[in-house]
C-alpha cells in the first residue's frame, strides 16, 4: 500500500471523527441530536472497504456518543451507520441487505407501549428493499435507502429503550420525511465531492461519480 493511499485513508477517517461531532439537529423525543456523520458514515465502507469502512463508523459513531454510552439507544445508533454503509457499498451485490430494515415491521409491530397502532410509520422500511430490487442505480436513491437503513435500527432501537407514547410516532411521519431527504442529499453530496477528489488522486482505480462504486480505495 503507497503513502497517497495511506493519506486519504486516514483523510477520511479524520473526516468521520470530525463529523460525528458535529451536532446538526434534535431527535424529536430524545435529548440527543443527529450529527454530521449522517453525511459521510454511509459512503465509508464502498471508499474504504468493508472492515476499515465498518470500524471507522462505529469508532466515529461511538466516539461522538461517548464511551460510557451502552443503553439500547445507544448500541442501537451505533449499529445503524454501519448497516447503512453496507447496504450504500453492497445493495445490488447483496440485495438481503435491503431486507434487513424491513424486519424492523416487526419488531415495530411487537414493540411496548401500543406503538403498533401506528404501524404505519414503519412502512418507511421497506423504501431500501424497493430501491435495491429496481432496476436503478441512481445515487439519490441509492443513499435514500441507506439513511432508511439507518433509520429503521434507530427507530426500533428508540422504541423499545423509551416505549414513548404512540402518538409520537404518528407525529414523526411528516418529520421523518424531511430529515430523510435531507440525509439522502447530503450522503449523495459527500459521495459524489470524494469521488471526484479520490478519482484525480487515483485514475487506476474504477470510481464511478454518479453509478457503481467497483473497487475500494484500500482494497
Amino acid at each position: 500500500m503507497d503513502i497517497k493511499k495511506i493519506g486519504a485513508g486516514l483523510i477520511l477517517l479524520i473526516a468521520i471523527a470530525v463529523l460525528s461531532n458535529i451536532h446538526l439537529f434534535k431527535i424529536m423525543g430524545s435529548k440527543d441530536a443527529f450529527s454530521a456523520i449522517e453525511f459521510v458514515g454511509p459512503i465509508a465502507v464502498i471508499f474504504l472497504g468493508p472492515l476499515t469502512g465498518v470500524l471507522a463508523v462505529l469508532l466515529g459513531k461511538g466516539f461522538s456518543l461517548g464511551v460510557l454510552s451502552f443503553g439500547i439507544f445507544d448500541i442501537g445508533r451505533i449499529l445503524a451507520m454501519p448497516l447503512a454503509a453496507l447496504y450504500f457499498a453492497y445493495y445490488k451485490k447483496y440485495k438481503w441487505i435491503s431486507l434487513l430494515p424491513a424486519l424492523g415491521i416487526i419488531l415495530f409491530a411487537l414493540g411496548p407501549n401500543g406503538a403498533i397502532s401506528y404501524w404505519y410509520y414503519a412502512l418507511y422500511w421497506l423504501i431500501p428493499a424497493i430501491i435495491a430490487y429496481a432496476d436503478t442505480n441512481n445515487l439519490f436513491l441509492r443513499s435514500l435507502g441507506a439513511t432508511f437503513t439507518a433509520h429503521a435500527v434507530g427507530s426500533v432501537a428508540f422504541l423499545y429503550a423509551f416505549a414513548p407514547n404512540p402518538a409520537l410516532w404518528g407525529a414523526l411521519i411528516p418529520v421523518v420525511a424531511v430529515e430523510r431527504l435531507i440525509f439522502a442529499l447530503g450522503i449523495s453530496a459527500s459521495y459524489v465531492v470524494i469521488a471526484y477528489v479520490l478519482k484525480a488522486l487515483f485514475p487506476d482505480k474504477n470510481i464511478s461519480i454518479f453509478g457503481n462504486y467497483k473497487m475500494p480505495l484500500l482494497g
